[in-house]
Parts: C-alpha cells; structure tokens; sequence
C-alpha cells in the first residue's frame, strides 16, 4: 500500500489526522493519532462491481412523436397538459421543438402516449445536433475572420 500522506510505497497503518482515516507510513504516522482495527475487520472487503450504465438521450424527433401521438388520442394541447400535470406552454414547446424534454418527462410521455422517445447512446458517436436558432457567438467569430 502507499502512505495517503506523502504517497511513499510500503507498510501502512491506520490513524486519524484531524478527523479524517488515512493510511500512513511510519515516517508520516506521528502526524495522526494510530487507530486500532479490531481483527474481524481486517478481513477483505469485497468491493462492489461498478455497472456501466448507458447514456441515454432522447430522440431527434421527439416534437413530431409527441404531437402524433397527442393527436391519434383525440386531445388538445390543454387537455394532455392537464392529464400530464404540466403547463400547457410546456406541451407547446415539446411539440414546437422548442424544448427538449429531460429524461424524466420523457418517461412520463412515453408512458402516457405510448410511445418510444429515448433512446441508448451509442458509444464513440455523437448524439445529433439540433439546428440552432439566429446569430451565434461561433458565427460572429467565422465573419471577423473572413
């Protein structure tokens, strides 16, 4: 084990350095106050197995998904705001295209609609752009430069 203080490889032994447990060398454990481990507790401790979870994004054509949807079930943008307990603006945007819905929302559409709105990234590739609006501080650059 290295010594958590000065990073010197070696024997190590538990102790305290104001309030904080550190593995220390000999050289650095006169800086702390040595913590005595009882010896059930010097058995290994298995560590737990990191899951990798997939990044998840919701699809590019989100808008026209929900406002489909919407539509096949005979609603207005009011009455699905109402059902969805969200503001009517918000409805308006999704399907405007406006705002992309976090994940959370997007469960809760799919759930309500019946439909499929997210979706697993792939790794190495890049989730689609979505085509911003106006003059850009990038735009302003590209012009100075031309």
């Amino acid at each position: 084990m290295t010594c958590e203080l000065c990073g010197k490889p070696g024997d190590t032994k538990r102790a305290l350095v104001e309030g904080v447990e550190m593995l220390l060398c000999s050289n650095c454990a006169g800086y702390g106050k040595a913590i005595k481990v009882p010896p059930a507790a010097l058995m290994k401790v298995r560590k737990p197995v990191q899951r990798v979870e997939p990044e998840l994004s919701v699809v590019s054509n989100y808008s026209v998904l929900i406002r489909q949807a919407r539509e096949s079930k005979g609603m207005t943008q009011k009455e699905f705001a109402q059902q969805m307990a969200e503001k009517e603006s918000v409805i308006q945007h999704l399907e405007n295209g406006k705002l992309e819905p976090p994940l959370k929302l997007a469960r809760k559409l799919e759930q309500r609609l019946s439909i499929s709105l997210i979706e697993e990234v792939k790794a190495g590739t890049v989730p689609e752009a979505t085509k911003s609006e106006g003059f850009t501080f990038g735009d302003l650059i590209k012009v100075r430069k031309r």
